[in-house]
């Protein structure tokens, strides 16, 4: 998704379509979701999580759009499909 943003902001030619598996796309882990789930799922920790974040940002912001395109205007994107999974904890 990202490189279709960087695409877009320099006029190239994009995709006629994106398929997303799982993206990770909000990079600061504030959606309510990491703290709901956080005693569910002992993979995602949130310290964890915040942790890789910043490995991967580097000294970027982690709010910069390119780096969480939960922030991006998706404006001028070809269609997207965004396929997850749901774990169920009883």
């Amino acid at each position: 998704m990202v490189a279709t943003l960087v695409l877009r902001d320099q006029y190239k030619p994009l995709p006629a379509a994106l398929v997303c598996l799982s993206p990770w796309v909000d990079l600061t882990s504030s959606g309510n979701s990491y703290r709901e789930n956080s005693e569910k799922d002992p993979y995602l920790r949130c310290d964890l999580v915040r942790k890789t974040a910043q490995q991967y940002a580097g000294d970027e912001s982690l709010d910069n759009h390119l780096i969480s395109p939960v922030f991006a205007d998706l404006c001028g994107l070809p269609p997207m499909f965004i396929q997850v999974g749901v774990l169920k904890f009883c």
